[in-house]
């Protein structure tokens, strides 16, 4: 679930407060998708299919290389995690951001007391033919 708000700060705090549920056992789970833009999908272009590689990139640098970082409460992925609409590619990406959000609630849920996020990289697909590029994430 998200809030209603579609807010990204608000989904990060709501997944932060997910995050002792782990200690008990409970298995977080997120879906969506790092490329959500349903007429590209279809009509796929060289802009959209470059769009997806900045944003994939941005997603990849944010959540692998800003979320292990612990200085000042990990604010610097805060900030980037709010801020998501201004990455490359970002609204040709996700016009709206519900396919998104799910990601940050189930990253701020896999995050330490200290708001570091132990990011695997499940598999990246790189933009090709009529494929735009996504990946997927794990958090521990």
């Amino acid at each position: 679930s998200l809030h209603s708000s579609l807010d990204a700060q608000t989904n990060w705090n709501l997944g932060r407060a997910l995050a002792p549920l782990r200690d008990e056992g409970v298995l977080i789970l997120g879906s969506g998708y790092t490329f959500h833009n349903m007429n590209a999908f279809f009509n796929p272009s060289p802009a959209t299919k470059r769009a997806s590689t900045e944003f994939n990139r941005w997603l990849m640098d944010t959540l692998v290389t800003k979320s292990s970082d612990t200085s000042n409460n990990n604010d610097v992925l805060k900030h980037a995690i709010s801020h998501w609409h201004q990455a490359p590619g970002a609204r040709e990406c996700h016009p709206r951001e519900e396919h998104l959000l799910p990601l940050f609630v189930t990253a701020a849920a896999g995050s330490d007391d200290q708001g570091a996020v132990n990011t695997t990289l499940l598999y990246e697909t790189p933009a090709s033919g009529k494929d735009h590029a996504v990946s997927s994430f794990m958090f521990d």
